[in-house]
């Protein structure tokens, strides 16, 4: 099999002198990337200039403030790659993240993506492994019922490389994914195929106070995580009862919590698109239940 070719997109807002970290970081990779693209997602710093002149030359394309899940989605449609490979701006790859990436898509041709998990410098660990403790490495045939089962994204601080044709589908995000962008991409992803993993650490990422995290909340952004698992269960070719189910479940179990925190912030897109989701299970006896225990706290 020959070597994958690979475009790494980075959307950027704000970043400042963390662009610089993240383009030294793919710079100093063992196998260095074929493209870099910088999507400016309408920054208001000097950014954009400090990416336009670093030294690995990155393609930087600008845009209107959209979001992160635009600017992907706009970096992976411009790629010339056969992978993309997702970083955020002020994230820094180890020097290996590359030659694992191809390594997975050799020894697992079937997959779509592929992803490793991160160091979390706050925590000291890595992210969540899932493969069997004995495995380096694994192949996930079915990483959509692993998704839909969680609210949280499996490939961290978006440390994921898709096929490039897969990679345009799934970053396809609406724009008003303003929160909850990394797990509407890797949904949709799940939806397209086998993912790679490998237990090797490939990049760190440490959590800042400006964050969308910490900006948005973790309720706003399951919320989000919840609408883009629902889209990929109505729409997608490939979906089984067993991911219904699985889904249904996760329905059940999150959504008077969501709907609670969406009428405290008066969020109006959010209110409106659970109540259209939840559909007559607004009113079950479990669902106001939830809802009245957290109106409770």
């Amino acid at each position: 099999m020959n070597q994958v070719t690979f475009s790494c997109v980075i959307p950027c807002y704000n970043a400042g002198e963390g662009i610089i970290h993240t383009l030294d970081s793919l710079a100093a990779q063992s196998q260095r990337p074929d493209e870099v693209i910088v999507v400016d997602d309408g920054s208001k710093d000097n950014s954009p200039e400090l990416a336009a002149n670093h030294a690995i030359q990155p393609r930087v394309i600008r845009q209107p403030n959209q979001g992160a899940a635009r600017a992907r989605f706009n970096g992976a449609t411009s790629a010339t790659g056969d992978v993309v490979v997702f970083t955020d701006a002020g994230d820094e790859s180890d020097a290996n993240r590359l030659s694992v990436f191809a390594d997975l898509f050799q020894r697992y041709p079937e997959a779509i993506a592929a992803t490793a998990r991160v160091y979390l410098p706050q925590e000291d660990r890595p992210s969540k492994w899932y493969g069997n403790e004995s495995e380096t490495t694994a192949l996930l045939p079915d990483p959509l019922k692993l998704m839909l089962g969680q609210s949280w994204p499996m490939a961290i601080a978006m440390n994921l490389a898709i096929r490039r044709p897969q990679a345009c589908i799934a970053a396809d995000v609406k724009p008003e994914f303003r929160a909850g962008n990394d797990y509407a991409l890797q949904v949709r992803c799940a939806a397209l195929g086998p993912v790679a993993i490998a237990s090797e650490t490939t990049l760190s990422y440490e959590m800042t106070a400006g964050g969308i995290s910490q900006l948005t909340g973790l309720q706003r952004q399951n919320a989000f995580a919840l609408l883009a698992a629902a889209e990929v269960v109505s729409e997608a070719e490939n979906v089984t009862d067993e991911h219904r189910a699985i889904f249904r479940q996760r329905l059940r179990s999150e959504l008077g919590e969501l709907l609670v925190n969406a009428l405290r912030h008066k969020d109006q897109y959010l209110i409106s698109s659970l109540v259209k989701l939840g559909g007559l299970r607004v009113l079950h006896p479990s669902t106001l239940r939830r809802m009245w225990w957290e109106l409770a706290r």
